[in-house]
């Protein structure tokens, strides 16, 4: 998800922006939407003191979801849409969606064959984004290691200069030179 996305809500009669992120699920009300955040968020308290009223937004559901849609935000059932991130599994019967709060709400007929293919489908997005975060930190490490390996030798074979300069050994410290010349070369490659 973008970083930074947030909704405009109301905690009484004040205003406020949350973050997508914090958000568990949305579900609808007579004259709009409650705001439903994620459990942890809320004892920290990131949003200072939730109103009795909760969190809610002057939108229908579907304009909310229709502005949420690209976000992760799904509809589980017609009063509810879900922030699939704040998913953690679906009940073995696939009748229950589990939060990662542990909290849970029940998916309909109607939408589970959809709300489940979304779900599987951002699982599978987030598993190949994490599987490329390890592929390019164990590439920088690698890279690492060989530039270690590297100054290393370099730092070595400055070392042996240094010795040949004081015994005058001319052709030993030729040598030397050549070969960093090639640890160099092999550098800018």
């Amino acid at each position: 998800m973008e970083k930074n996305v947030r909704l405009e809500v109301m905690s009484g009669i004040h205003k406020i922006s949350v973050g997508l992120d914090d958000i568990s699920y949305i579900s609808i009300l007579k004259h709009g939407c409650r705001v439903h955040m994620d459990v942890g968020v809320m004892k920290e308290g990131r949003y200072g003191e939730e109103s009795e009223e909760g969190f809610f937004v002057r939108k229908s559901l579907r304009t909310v979801y229709e502005a949420l849609k690209k976000y992760g935000f799904v509809y589980a059932h017609n009063s509810y849409i879900v922030n699939l991130r704040q998913v953690r599994s679906i009940d073995m019967n696939g009748q229950m969606l589990i939060f990662k709060s542990e909290e849970k709400l029940k998916i309909s007929r109607s939408r589970k064959e959809k709300f489940k293919k979304s779900l599987y489908r951002l699982k599978r997005e987030e598993k190949r984004v994490a599987e490329e975060k390890e592929k390019s930190h164990l590439e920088l490490e690698n890279q690492n290691r060989m530039y270690r390996e590297i100054v290393y030798e370099l730092k070595k074979n400055i070392a042996m200069i240094d010795i040949f300069y004081e015994q005058a050994d001319y052709d030993e410290m030729r040598k030397i030179i050549k070969k960093l010349k090639e640890i160099i070369r092999m550098t800018e490659m």
